[in-house]
């Protein structure tokens, strides 16, 4: 069973200004330490296309370079996605336009991100994410007193700058050493200051004989490695407990939309040292901590050296030789995820937070937070329980009792009871667990027209250039998609926001195999969104989801060959995902295809010919045992072979036993090439029985035998063969059928020639 609520440790990470993070890797000489933002194109600009490595072109406002021409200061005047601390420190905030920001910052940088597609291209962005995120992870794992327990790491990618992983079993492990130390008593028994622990400084103490000999017991232990060479007692705020300065305290103030943009404030924070509050709490003797206490310590160190050894992997030396950072992180470590959440965004940038869920801290730091500052309850929701509840913080809202909360949120029947929800949230109680997802669910792009930018409906012109363009974008990212990670979206969808009653609607379709399927698909969704009602599109997103795994380099029915495998290998039920990756990996090792498996046979040595068959009976080998082939059987991969079912194996060892044969009675000169196709497999045989497979040495001249060879009904496939398919390559047969003989005749006639393998082949 999972965890419970108060004995998990989990963390939350958020990249601090991470999009400026990316500019000052591509560009640390001019960027690093400096004041800088990060702006949206201006669609009133001149909306000129440039790449992530055209880094002085993109730099658009500097010091020294100022818009010398009204079309240089429109370009330069778009929306800030992305502010430094240094520029917030400034008052500079996000959603700001280019001139106020300058305004308020004159030595302020400005870059553009790259465009491309009309648009905002965020590749550079994404590709960065993956690598910090990457680095955050590997060095928690590295850090794991053993492989077991780093194995157990769960990571939930929420976002491209933010992550949750859930620490429980590592945080046990380091826990369960440090209490054998304290059972044996091999820690100091009194209270040790920081510069009693300090590293290599043995020297510099003072103090009398007895308390230099308890520092140096616990510079032997692991307790002290966990406080001071990890880092956690010299960056860790402690939520409830912290001795706040006037500028926590307005920080702790703001709303969540206040933190999103950037204030002043959190920096001032960020310049000050660790609080009494906090210096304390890390001090007391080991004796004196809770068991649950330890695990979020030893949550805490983890991160701690997760965040400095990210900083340290990216640093870069900036224009005045100095090394800086270009990736920082700040995060919160608590039993929850909402509480590692609202931890992880107390103390910004390059600080940690952890919060102890005990009454004292929640009375003192969660309960009086604004409702929207809380993870679930932001937005219109927040907004809707301020209203019907009559509360505004935290605090207000534990104060309402159950029933009360139930009469304006009735629970319903097998869904998340929205009542009980907030009953528990209001108390610091989340039981949502880290999912162990690092992919995304979909994948879309979009983009926005506002006011006369609107786009009119009744002008198919735009929307096939906007419709083209956007799914240029996705399909590129699907493309890259499938090579990284294995997989194809099964839905296709698109979704519009319209001018009138700011309504948005979407529609969705299967999956189209090439981009100007999908561009085609997009404009007929569009249509059928939009309808007769002429209002603008002020608002366009094309996606794909319903993603399903595939193999590298093979066809649809080879991944379904994979997955069956891999499912009928594993030993149990919770095994099940890790014997399909190596399935998954198996296949990228082997490069084979389906094309490969059946067609090889065009390569065959005529000596194939000359072997003796005797007459046309087939003599089969009774001690070749099930899943391996012949020793004639070249051209067929002997590893796609034997995850075939047995009655298809046999058959094949039939018909190259009945092939053979009647090459040997051909003159080699006259042999043609031999060709297999799944169609022999599928199409039902003379008298309705199943015969061995026709491997074809000549293609059939009469117009009955081309037939064959065309895509066949449901009624022209054998059903005792199709049955014998496991089941998810029984319903990619179907499908593939079904949406072929869907189409108008006009179109079927376009694919009668087509065999069914090559549905499965790729395009």
């Amino acid at each position: 069973p999972p965890p419970s609520d108060t004995t998990r440790i989990i963390a939350h990470f958020d990249l601090d200004a991470f999009y400026v993070g990316c500019e000052r890797e591509l560009n640390p000489t001019s960027l690093l330490g400096v004041p800088v933002a990060v702006s949206q194109y201006n669609p009133y600009g001149r909306l000129c296309e440039t790449s992530s490595t055209e880094t002085d072109r993109r730099l658009i406002v500097r010091p020294d370079r100022r818009p010398s021409s009204e079309e240089d200061a429109s370009d330069a005047n778009g929306s800030l996605i992305a502010v430094s601390y240094e520029a917030r420190a400034k008052g500079v905030k996000r959603n700001d336009r280019g001139k106020e920001a300058v305004a308020k910052c004159p030595q302020l940088r400005i870059v553009q991100v790259p465009v491309r597609h009309g648009k905002a291209d965020l590749t550079m962005y994404r590709d960065a994410s993956y690598r910090v995120l990457k680095k955050l992870v590997q060095s928690i794992k590295e850090s794991a007193p053993t492989r077991e327990g780093a194995a157990k790491l769960r990571v939930e990618k929420a976002s491209i700058d933010e992550i949750y992983i859930d620490l429980t079993a590592v945080a046990k492990e380091m826990a369960d050493r440090i209490l054998e130390e304290r059972r044996k008593n091999l820690v100091g028994r009194k209270r040790c200051r920081p510069s009693d622990h300090a590293l290599d400084d043995e020297s510099d103490r003072d103090d009398d004989d007895n308390e230099k000999n308890d520092g140096e017991q616990q510079q032997k232990g692991y307790w002290h490695e966990i406080l001071y060479s990890f880092g956690a007692a010299t960056c860790t705020t402690i939520g409830g407990i912290e001795t706040a300065n006037a500028s926590a305290l307005a920080a702790n103030a703001l709303s969540k939309d206040e933190l999103r943009r950037g204030s002043r404030f959190q920096v001032e924070d960020s310049l000050a040292s660790l609080d009494q509050g906090s210096r304390h709490w890390w001090e007391r003797n080991l004796s004196e901590w809770t068991d649950l206490e330890i695990g979020i310590a030893c949550g805490a160190a983890l991160a701690s050296k997760a965040r400095a050894d990210v900083a340290a992997h990216f640093a870069k030396t900036a224009g005045d030789g100095s090394t800086g950072h270009t990736f920082t992180l700040s995060a919160g470590v608590s039993t929850n995820k909402t509480l590692s959440k609202l931890a992880s965004g107390m103390k910004k940038p390059n600080r940690q937070t952890i919060i102890n869920p005990d009454d004292d801290a929640l009375q003192k730091l969660f309960h009086p937070l604004p409702i929207g500052r809380i993870r679930g309850l932001g937005g219109k929701f927040g907004t809707e329980i301020s209203e019907k509840l009559g509360v505004e913080t935290v605090g207000d809202l534990a104060k309402v009792p159950l029933a009360d909360i139930e009469r304006h949120y009735p629970p319903s029947p097998g869904e998340n009871e929205t009542a009980q929800f907030l009953f528990q949230i209001s108390r610091g109680i989340c039981t949502e667990e880290v999912s162990d997802r690092t992919l995304a669910k979909s994948i879309g792009c979009g983009k926005t027209f506002r006011n006369q930018l609107a786009l009119d409906p009744n002008n198919p012109q735009i929307l096939r250039k906007w419709a083209m363009e956007l799914c240029a974008e996705l399909t590129e990212r699907l493309d890259v998609d499938r090579k990284e990670n294995l997989r194809k979206p099964n839905l296709f969808g698109v979704s519009v926001r319209l001018g009138d009653k700011k309504r948005s609607a979407s529609k969705s379709t299967s999956a189209p195999r090439t981009y100007e399927k999908y561009a085609e698909a997009a404009i007929k969704l569009i249509g059928q969104i939009v309808g007769n009602s002429g209002a603008k599109i002020e608002g366009l997103t094309m996606f794909a989801s319903g993603f399903v795994e595939i193999a590298d380099n093979q066809s649809n029915i080879m991944a379904a060959f994979g997955r069956v495998a891999a499912a009928s290998q594993s030993p149990s039920k919770g095994n099940k995902q890790s014997m399909a990756g190596k399935r998954i990996r198996q296949k990228r090792e082997q490069k084979s295809s389906l094309k490969a498996m059946w067609s090889q046979s065009e390569n065959i040595n005529n000596s194939n010919a000359e072997k003796e068959n005797g007459d046309t009976a087939v003599k089969i080998d009774s001690d070749n045992p099930m899943g391996q082939l012949p020793d004639d059987s070249d051209g067929i991969d002997p590893n796609v072979f034997s995850q075939l079912p047995p009655s298809i194996q046999e058959e094949i060892r039939q018909s190259r036993a009945i092939s053979n044969n009647t090459s040997s009675r051909k003159s080699p000169q006259k042999q043609a090439p031999k060709k297999s196709s799944i169609n022999g497999w599928l199409q039902p045989k003379a008298g309705g029985s199943k015969q061995s497979i026709n491997t074809g040495s000549t293609r059939p001249e009469s117009e009955a035998a081309k037939q064959s060879f065309a895509i066949p009904g449901l009624g022209d496939i054998d059903k005792d063969t199709l049955a014998e398919l496991p089941r998810d390559i029984r319903e990619a047969v179907l499908k593939d059928i079904a949406a072929v003989n869907n189409r108008s005749p006009q179109r079927r006639q376009q694919h009668k020639r087509k065999r069914i393998d090559n549905f499965f082949l790729k395009k």
